[in-house]
């Protein structure tokens, strides 16, 4: 038996890695959609009618780009402006 030659030139096969860069869209998108989650966060501890309105826009500009985050960032900022419209509400009576 001979052993193999670490010199020879067999070819190596390497596993393909993905390097398509993101498109500037859907990194505008992301972002968008992470400034409407966080925004919305927000909106639920502080002025929900200011950083909720943001995150609303923020979140539906996102959504109608596709992204996913935009979504959830525009239930998360609806969800806080609407909890404080019924806390207001039921604590002014």
């Amino acid at each position: 038996m001979t052993a193999p030659d670490p010199t020879s030139t067999a070819p190596t096969t390497t596993a393909p890695t993905s390097t398509a860069p993101t498109s500037p869209a859907s990194s505008s998108a992301r972002t968008l959609g992470i400034v409407s989650i966080v925004m919305g966060v927000l909106g639920f501890l502080l002025v929900p009618i200011v950083f909720g309105a943001i995150g609303i826009v923020c979140g539906a500009i996102a959504a109608r780009k596709g992204e996913r985050l935009g979504k959830i960032g525009l239930f998360v900022s609806l969800a806080g402006v609407v909890l404080w419209i019924v806390l207001g509400a039921l604590l002014s009576n």
